[in-house]
């Protein structure tokens, strides 16, 4: 009986001899996949919760990273692969570019006031932002909204976002509302750990408005060129007028002839002479039939005589 469980422990310590090493290495074995080799940056890197990362080069261009917690418990990897990558982790963001250098920081959410300051035409806001350690300048001006993300302390500057380039750190960082005209102001966005929504924002600042430019004078209107009027023309009789154009003939005055001719015979009396000396028709012929019709009463006066004798 002795003989047998002397037996039992032995085998037991030496299964436990063999397995121990086993478990080991297959926990190492999650950290370092077949064929991964540290990168010659160094094998273990510090992140900014505390935790560590163990980072391994896979290839030309191709990184991958193991996150640790302060405790030592993995968290979770992140692999670069020909482009840098970004993602969050706990409390923290993480970057890993495709030449193997990471960054970390963490983001619990904005704490603290900001500032405004104007040079010129430009107004820049200064504000911490929701990662520790990185300060935020947001400028507005002649040339758009403008952020620079600066590492707090030396001021090293870790992004700068604007029309053209809207996001950085790997989608980390963004700008919102950068429409030409914008609907409002735009926003610098940062991903945040713990909250409803995984990003917190601060707004630019207005840019001034009319600067840099002067208000241009109302042009006087020009002045009329003094012009000579035409002489009147002397008239001929026709006057013209704005509203109605009127025609006046001028006459030439009747002259009445001063020569007569005193009639003979039966016409001497009652003859007179017309306008430009022609004798009135007229007044002939009415002399005439008087001078008949007396005649007339004279023969039949004479005949009434005669009869009666």
């Amino acid at each position: 009986m002795r003989t047998s469980l002397r037996t039992s422990v032995v085998v037991a310590a030496l299964a436990g001899a063999v397995l121990a090493p086993a478990a080991s290495a297959s926990a190492s074995a999650f950290a370092a996949a077949p064929g991964a080799t540290p990168a010659p940056s160094g094998a273990t890197l510090p992140l900014a919760d505390g935790g560590h990362a163990e980072l391994f080069k896979l290839g030309p261009a191709s990184y991958r990273a193991v996150l640790h917690d302060p405790r030592g418990k993995v968290t979770g990897e992140l692999k670069a692969d020909g482009a840098g990558r970004g993602d969050q982790f706990g409390g923290l963001w993480v970057t890993l570019t495709s030449g193997g250098a990471l960054s970390s920081w963490e983001n619990p959410g904005f704490g603290g006031d900001w500032s405004d300051t104007r040079e010129g035409c430009t107004v820049t806001r200064f504000s911490g932002s929701p990662w520790k350690d990185v300060d935020l300048a947001l400028s507005n001006g002649p040339k758009g909204p403008v952020a620079r993300l600066t590492r707090s302390g030396d001021g090293k500057v870790l992004a700068t976002l604007d029309r053209n380039h809207t996001t950085a750190l790997y989608g980390g960082a963004r700008v919102k509302g950068l429409l030409d005209p914008a609907p409002e102001l735009p926003t610098l966005q940062m991903r945040v750990h713990g909250q409803s929504l995984p990003w917190e924002g601060r707004k630019f600042p207005a840019a001034p408005k009319n600067c840099g430019t002067t208000p241009k004078k109302p042009t006087p209107a020009p002045k009329p060129t003094p012009t000579s009027k035409p002489k009147p023309k002397p008239t001929t009789g026709t006057t013209t007028s704005a509203k109605a154009t009127t025609t006046t003939t001028a006459t030439t005055p009747t002259t009445y002839s001063q020569t007569s001719v005193v009639p003979k015979g039966s016409v001497a009396a009652g003859a007179e002479l017309t306008a430009g000396g022609s004798p009135d028709r007229t007044l002939l012929f009415a002399g005439g039939g008087a001078l008949a019709a007396a005649g007339a009463a004279g023969v039949a006066l004479a005949l009434f005589r005669r009869h009666g004798a």
